[in-house]
């Protein structure tokens, strides 16, 4: 993983190192101003922490991090073998100051992957998340790499589809249960994450030239910006209280 920053949310700076053996990051600036970095961990030192969900947080806007610690699941369902375990997170703070993460995981008797969420109700990144029984969205192919976000009243999940030009667009009212719409062509994936910019948003996204991204006004219809924002690949972006952008890449 690498850190970059910008000024304006298109043009970051050459990125600087962060640490080994890990994917998949998201960030979230809470309410409270910390900044949580939540992503896959590959540990080569540690057997209990190779290929799990953690977080790292920082108080000086992603200049230096905590060590990474494992992420607690509570009612998690059993997976469909030993070596399915939740991955690729996506953590939000819901309306009364709790936190919600979103991930994939692979249930027994499940045909594919689908989108799991889970809660920790008092907003404590050390709390458990108990995991909601039933998942937010499953489809007839694997979902991966969820993002998610709340714009303009309901809640938009995104992800990249496998060996497709095409990306899936969900929506929710409630942020547990998700419902299709029309899929999203872009010359991108959108595996990455998405923030709320200016009056719409902008996803950070995976494509020629590295990471890209593309706005939306509304959360349906899109059109990519120009150029690349940095060379590297599924991006998590936070915009810091000073205004500025802050990218942690791989």
């Amino acid at each position: 993983l690498y850190v970059a920053t910008s000024s304006d949310g298109l043009t970051f700076e050459e990125g600087t190192f962060v640490l080994e053996h890990a994917g998949v990051p998201n960030l979230l600036l809470s309410s409270s101003g910390q900044l949580i970095l939540t992503y896959q961990l590959f540990s080569f030192e540690d057997e209990v922490m190779f290929d799990v969900i953690v977080y790292s947080t920082s108080d000086d806007d992603g200049k230096t991090w905590t060590s990474p610690q494992k992420i607690i699941f509570e009612d998690l369902p059993e997976s469909i073998d030993s070596g399915k375990v939740p991955m690729d997170p996506t953590l939000v703070e819901i309306e009364d100051g709790a936190l919600r993460l979103y991930f994939t995981y692979h249930t027994k008797g499940a045909k594919q992957a689908a989108l799991y969420s889970a809660t920790a109700v008092d907003g404590d990144i050390t709390s458990p998340f108990v995991v909601e029984e039933t998942p937010a969205l499953s489809v007839d192919g694997m979902l991966l790499d969820p993002a998610v976000i709340y714009f303009d009243e309901k809640w938009h999940h995104y992800t990249w589809q496998l060996e497709s030009d095409d990306n899936y667009h969900s929506v929710s009212d409630d942020g547990i249960s998700f419902s299709l719409e029309d899929d999203i062509n872009l010359p991108m994936e959108f595996l990455g994450q998405i923030i709320v910019f200016d009056d719409g948003l902008r996803f950070y996204g995976t494509g020629k030239g590295g990471v890209v991204s593309a706005f939306s006004s509304d959360g349906y219809t899109w059109e990519m910006d120009d150029g690349s924002r940095i060379q590297g690949a599924d991006p998590g972006v936070a915009e810091l209280n000073d205004g500025t952008y802050i990218m942690v890449y791989t």
